[in-house]
């Protein structure tokens, strides 16, 4: 006989906050850097933003003509733009710092939440670690050792 409490979980009602080290570009008044906070996205909301930023169009030739079936229908493509999505979980992910929140955008004179990423993350490196992190949280991408980095650069 199953119980049905074993899958009541409270946790799993709230949002998950996972800390993660700052960098040195973002430090508090002591010169040590200010951790960010990043919410782990549900499935839901991930496959959301994915249909989102997915677009589905005719597929071409390398001369760019429509390629079609041999019913003579076209044929279709569905193309993800990652780099949107990503930034769209960069935007929903940071609790801290909340890029939607308009103080912040004020200052970073941005209109477009979209735009946030690339004003706060203005260096290549930020803007690389604060994705591979909210990617992390968000079990989109692995977390690789030192020997797995290693024998990497080794190839």
């Amino acid at each position: 006989m199953s119980s049905l409490k074993y899958f009541m979980k409270e946790e799993l009602k709230k949002d998950e906050i996972v800390e993660v080290p700052g960098t040195e570009t973002f430090a508090d008044d002591n010169g040590k850097p200010v951790p960010f906070l990043i919410k782990k996205i549900g499935v839901e909301e991930m496959n959301r933003i994915r249909q989102n930023y997915t677009v589905k169009k005719q597929a071409r030739n390398e001369k760019g003509k429509p390629i079609l079936d041999k019913f003579g229908n076209p044929v279709f493509i569905t193309e993800v733009d990652d780099s949107k999505v990503t930034n769209r979980l960069i935007v929903e992910s940071l609790v801290q710092p909340n890029l939607k929140d308009p103080e912040l955008m004020k200052f970073y004179e941005c209109v477009d939440v979209m735009e946030m990423p690339y004003k706060i993350f203005k260096k290549p490196s930020d803007y690389k670690y604060i994705s591979n992190q909210v990617l992390l949280v968000n079990d989109l991408i692995e977390d690789k050792s030192d020997e797995e980095l290693v024998e990497e650069v080794k190839n």
